[in-house]
């Protein structure tokens, strides 16, 4: 019963939301499209696949284009890289396949990339491996992260440490300097490292040493 009536809660919301998105989404400021698609990632992922498209599918449809429009009209002012980040966590959450709207948003996160904190990076770097197939795959899309992760990788905790070597390892993207970066780092915190951190290490170091043979 109290299932049954979670459901019929998140089905009147859902009916509310999509109702009122069409003449305010166009009103709400970056800030808000960033969480609002964010939160609405962790619905449909919490939802299930199939119920979280029904129920959120069309105020997703309308974020998206909304953001993407303003990216390529260029009325991108205050899409800051925590708003991108945001998104783009977003879009891997959910398994985006809308390629215009991705390649806005990892466009407009590049021109703002050495803005971004390292857990920023780390989450740029998640989010292009967790997409793979269906990002960009122009190399800039690759090189640049990679670059600006190797520059600032002293700055990362032990766990944003293991999130750019894991990706890259996905990806396949072999960037000398960013592997001599983590590994040079990770040797200098092994003790700060939890045990799925050293794991995680491990396992995308290896992973990039072998994509270099």
């Amino acid at each position: 019963a109290l299932y049954a009536r979670h459901k019929l809660v998140l089905g009147a919301l859902s009916v509310q939301a999509a109702s009122r998105a069409e003449d305010h989404v166009v009103e709400m400021v970056p800030q808000e499209l960033a969480a609002t698609a964010w939160a609405l990632a962790v619905l449909r992922c919490s939802s299930g696949a199939e119920d979280g498209c029904t129920r959120w599918g069309k105020l997703d449809t309308l974020l998206e284009n909304e953001v993407q429009n303003r990216l390529l009209e260029g009325d991108d002012h205050g899409f800051h890289p925590r708003e991108l980040c945001n998104v783009l966590w977003a879009c891997a959450a959910k398994r985006s396949s809308n390629m215009p709207f991705m390649g806005a948003v990892a466009i407009r996160a590049l021109d703002c990339l050495p803005e971004f904190t390292p857990q920023g990076q780390s989450s740029f770097a998640w989010s292009l491996a967790t997409l793979q197939g269906s990002c960009p795959s122009s190399s800039m899309f690759f090189s640049q992260p990679a670059a600006s992760a190797a520059a600032t990788i002293y700055q990362y905790d032990t766990q944003a440490l293991s999130n750019p070597s894991w990706a890259f390892a996905v990806l396949e993207w072999n960037s000398p300097s960013l592997n001599a970066a983590i590994s040079s780092a990770a040797v200098r915190r092994l003790n700060e490292c939890s045990v799925q951190a050293l794991v995680m290490l491990a396992s995308s170091l290896a992973g990039l040493h072998r994509e270099k043979k």
